[in-house]
């Protein structure tokens, strides 16, 4: 068939036997064009081309070129095609392609040019921009075309060199940091004809700054400080999105405010250059410390022990020091109280509890001071106890002072430690008292106090007497107050026992007598301690004489006879007041002499004893003789004459002139023996 033609084509059926049909059917069919012969490119300028080519059996030709641009369809009478319009200095590929009647395209061919570059070079680059700029380089980028090669110049006298146009950036360095830059892109034709040049300019990076470190951490606050060159200001910025805002570049600090107690904040501080365009930033972390304690309190003191409480929030944990180097080690935020131990008593101490953050690092401390309990003392006793008064005695040592109070209010005061007794005074007789020594430390703050009870001493009786003395008892009677009960004793080993105060005597019995005695009377308190004795001495009366007689009574005297024991010496009185004076307990008898005769007398015989105290007196009546005479002789015989007495007495044939003896006998025979004979035989007148 020849290219480029329109031919006819039948079609005949033709069964599996190839017996053909009846019906023939005829299709018309347009060859494709031939295949150039040549294709070339001429008279090619800044801005078009000429495009040739050579061949037959095609109908028309299109003409096709980079970007997009066309001839649309040129007739087979044409062999050749002017481009217009196209870049200078730029690579264009012209296709041409032929096509038949039908628009069927054939086989294209191409052909590759570049435009000529203008003389003038008009051409501007697209998009100029800078990227990846630091603190010592920048990258500069460019976009366009048209053009053969780029130089890019900068401040200060930098140049790239050409670049070809295959490149797009250029990375320009060795830039001064902080530093304002003009960055200049000029684009070349293929003749170094410049184009249009298009400028950026930035400033480089500030420097990373040398170092950032954080300075007095409070617990709500922080100092940000920095070192550095080469930037214009900065900006601190912590965690919860706190900022500074710019600092100028003269400044290397900021304190940061308003931060949370125990909280972890982390600080960055990025420097910036003049187009406010940051550089590298540096970061420092830290916690705030923790909140200080509300109160810090000293309890449970102790001669040896000491609990420290604190209340408070916003720390991590608790460190207690104590004097001598003591501490608790950390505790924790969720007690509240470390018990010290081991302390030495009644010594100073201050105790200092420090809260620290989740770093470790401590917020303010709070101390508090005390001096441990005194040791309780060893031994407490009470000497030198009167009505009034009492000696308290302690033993002990690690204290500072003592006070001594007692029931009622009594008070010592302060009593150092070098002494060790306290005499209490004024106090009220026969009342029981309590005595409290309590030892204090340094800061009077007491220890264990220490009891011990008594009752003063009963007041001294007023007056003791004794009265009622017999010869085998004696009433002892007192007076006074003060005291709870009485106690009579007495020579030999006697007591009363206890008399209650209401009671003012005592009837002591079953004593000897003419025995001394001596009466001690001693009052006691309601813990039975005696008071001061007092002492009364009585001898007992002498016992009764048994007998008393009258014998050898004559005109002018009587002996006084008596019998007995328990007596020291006798008087013997007698009417008239006459007196024997004392007279031993070896005699038994007294010669009474210079009685008047013919007299009535009474004759008392009273004992006494050592002291002179008279026993019961005795008496005894008669009447001294008569003057004898003849007369009255001779009346006595007539009177009792014919009686057996006288008869006997003067006998028969007497005479009755008889011996001064015989009358007395006489008389006495008158007085008693006759007397009793005179009642049975009656007397002649």
């Amino acid at each position: 068939m020849v290219p480029n033609s329109n031919s006819g084509i039948t079609v005949t059926p033709v069964s599996s036997t190839n017996k053909k049909g009846n019906v023939d059917s005829t299709l018309s069919v347009n060859t494709l064009p031939s295949t150039f012969t040549n294709v070339t490119l001429t008279n090619v300028t800044t801005s078009s081309a000429r495009v040739n080519w050579t061949g037959s059996e095609y109908t028309k030709v299109v003409v096709t070129w980079t970007g997009g641009g066309s001839s649309g369809y040129i007739l087979s009478g044409t062999s050749f095609y002017d481009a217009a319009g196209l870049a200078s200095n730029s690579p264009y590929t012209f296709t041409v392609t032929p096509y038949n009647s039908l628009n069927v395209p054939g086989t294209a061919i191409a052909q590759n040019t570049t435009t000529l570059p203008s003389t003038s070079n008009d051409v501007t680059l697209t998009n100029v921009t800078l990227t990846n700029v630091t603190t010592s380089s920048v990258r500069v980028n460019w976009m366009g075309s048209g053009y053969t090669k780029v130089i890019v110049t900068w401040t200060g006298g930098g140049s790239s060199g050409c670049i070809l146009s295959g490149t797009s950036f250029y990375d320009a360095a060795g830039l001064a940091s902080n530093s304002p830059y003009t960055f200049t892109v000029t684009p070349y034709n293929s003749l170094n004809v410049p184009g249009t040049a298009t400028e950026q300019s930035t400033t480089m990076l500030p420097s990373t700054l040398t170092a950032a470190t954080l300075t007095n951490v409070t617990t709500s606050g922080a100092r940000v400080n920095w070192t550095g060159s080469g930037y214009t200001n900065v900006i601190v910025t912590w965690t919860g999105g706190g900022s500074s805002g710019y600092i100028l570049s003269g400044t290397s600090f900021y304190d940061a405010a308003g931060l949370a107690s125990n909280s972890p904040y982390t600080f960055t501080v990025t420097p910036y250059n003049s187009l406010n365009v940051p550089d590298t930033a540096t970061e420092q972390s830290t916690t705030m410390l923790p909140s200080t304690l509300t109160t810090v309190t000293l309890t449970n003191v102790t001669t040896s022990s000491a609990r420290v409480n604190w209340t408070g929030s916003g720390y991590t944990k608790v460190m207690v020091t104590w004097t001598g180097g003591g501490s608790s080690g950390y505790i924790l935020s969720d007690t509240s109280f470390d018990d010290a131990a081991g302390l030495a008593s009644n010594s100073p101490y201050t105790f200092t509890v420090t809260p620290y953050n989740s770093l470790n690092v401590p917020g303010t401390a709070t101390a508090q001071s005390t001096t441990m309990l005194p040791s309780t003392l060893t031994t407490v006793t009470l000497t030198n106890v009167t009505t009034s008064g009492a000696r308290v005695n302690w033993m002990g040592s690690g204290y500072t002072k003592v006070i001594v109070t007692w029931t009622g209010g009594g008070s010592s005061g302060y009593i150092l430690s070098g002494t060790s007794f306290y005499d209490a005074a004024g106090l009220a007789s026969n009342s029981p008292y309590t005595f409290t020594v309590t030892p204090y430390n340094s800061l009077n703050v007491p220890d264990t106090a220490t009891e011990q009870s008594t009752t003063m001493l009963p007041s001294t009786l007023t007056t003791v007497t004794l009265t009622n003395v017999t010869t085998s008892s004696a009433r002892v009677n007192w007076t006074g107050s003060g005291y709870t009960k009485v106690m009579v004793t007495r020579t030999g080993g006697g007591s009363s026992g206890y008399i209650l105060s209401g009671m003012s005597f005592y009837d002591a019995a079953g004593l000897a007598s003419n025995s001394p005695y001596t009466f001690t009377v001693t009052p006691y308190n309601s813990l039975n301690v005696p008071g001061t004795a007092t002492a009364q001495n009585t001898t007992l009366l002498p016992s009764t004489l048994t007998t008393v007689t009258l014998t050898n009574v004559t005109t002018s005297g009587a002996r006084v006879n008596w019998m007995g024991s328990g007596y020291a010496n006798v008087i013997v009185t007698w009417t008239g007041g006459g007196s024997s004076g004392y007279i031993l307990s070896g005699t038994l008898f007294y010669d009474a002499a210079g009685l008047a005769s013919n007299s009535p007398y009474t004759f008392t015989v009273t004992p006494y004893n050592s002291l002179n105290v008279p026993g019961t007196a005795t008496a005894k009546s008669t009447t001294t003789l008569a003057q004898a005479t003849t007369a009255s002789i001779n009346e006595l015989c007539r009177r009792h004459e014919g009686t057996s007495a006288c008869s006997g007495m003067l006998g028969a044939g007497k005479s009755h002139a008889i011996h001064l003896r015989t009358l007395r006998d006489f008389v006495t025979c008158e007085q008693n023996t006759c007397a009793a004979q005179d009642a049975q035989e009656p007397r002649r007148e």
